[in-house]
């Protein structure tokens, strides 16, 4: 699915200066796009320059903008389809900026539900939901809702486990742990600017609620939280945490680990009776029977 292109609004800048100004960035960022063909060339023939592509696709958007958005309307965001388009007084114009959003949404429901009956498939498989599997894609979290509450013999069993059969183990031990290391502390640093966020307006200053969910416990503390919850409770909060990782799955969220592209483009993943009876209830939705 080709990726949306948002254009920003220039604050500095009205009237038609800034609807100049909108539609060069959006010329400019469509030719930013490789999968996009501005022109056709002959084979053999010498790639457009980008200044020369940003030209072309002006010309088009100024001479025929319902030719402009066939041919690229799909790679544009809702917004700047209304912001550059949507006051145009030309029919095929209208035309698209009503039905490529709707369009789009088709296809984002169409790539969710395939990603959800792909999902069903790395359930049933268990490597790509094990928990060592959505430990490595997600340390931080892994140990908000495992790891911390593992005994040390837990802990020990599944370094043991995740560490047989490697090839050169010390040493591959070493650089997952690295990489591991790295997006802990991606994943930490992107909580605690959420959490900023969502606390701005608490009654509890920031810093309590900061040191309450990202303080450094002690390892007294840390053993005395092992000790205080019961096994009913670890494995609530290890479905909590696997639910987590499905949504994370469905949301597109991991591209560091699993190709997207195989299954949102995909048929097979097509779940078809549901899609029959979609289209049975949209066709009964718009009274054209």
């Amino acid at each position: 699915m080709m990726n949306e292109l948002r254009v920003g609004k220039d604050g500095d800048c009205d009237g038609s200066n800034a609807d100049d100004d909108r539609k060069q960035k959006l010329c400019l960022e469509l030719s930013q796009v490789e999968s996009i063909v501005v022109a056709s060339q002959q084979r053999g023939e010498e790639d457009m320059s980008e200044d020369t592509k940003v030209m072309e696709l002006r010309n088009v958007l100024e001479r025929n903008p319902g030719l402009f958005l066939q041919r690229w309307g799909t790679c544009i965001d809702t917004s700047s389809l209304i912001s550059i388009f949507g006051k145009l007084d030309d029919a095929i114009v209208k035309y698209y900026v009503k039905t490529i959003p709707l369009e789009r949404e088709k296809q984002l429901s169409i790539a969710r539900n395939r990603r959800f009956q792909k999902m069903q498939e790395l359930l049933r498989q268990g490597d790509f939901f094990s928990e060592s599997a959505t430990k490595q894609r997600s340390p931080w979290l892994y140990d908000q809702y495992i790891g911390k509450f593992l005994s040390n013999a837990e802990t020990m069993r599944r370094v043991n486990i995740e560490g047989e059969g490697l090839w050169s183990g010390h040493l591959l031990n070493q650089v997952m742990q690295k990489e591991s290391n790295v997006r802990f502390q991606a994943e930490e640093d992107a909580s605690r600017q959420m959490w900023k966020g969502c606390t701005s307006s608490s009654a509890l200053s920031e810093s309590v609620i900061e040191a309450e969910v990202f303080g450094v416990e002690t390892r007294e503390e840390r053993e005395r939280t092992k000790e205080e919850i019961s096994t009913e409770e670890k494995e609530a909060l290890k479905q909590e945490f696997l639910q987590l990782m499905k949504e994370r799955f469905l949301r597109g969220d991991d591209t560091d680990f699993f190709d997207y592209s195989t299954v949102d483009s995909n048929p097979r993943y097509d779940d078809v009776a549901q899609m029959t009876q979609d289209a049975e209830d949209e066709w009964f939705d718009s009274g054209d029977w």
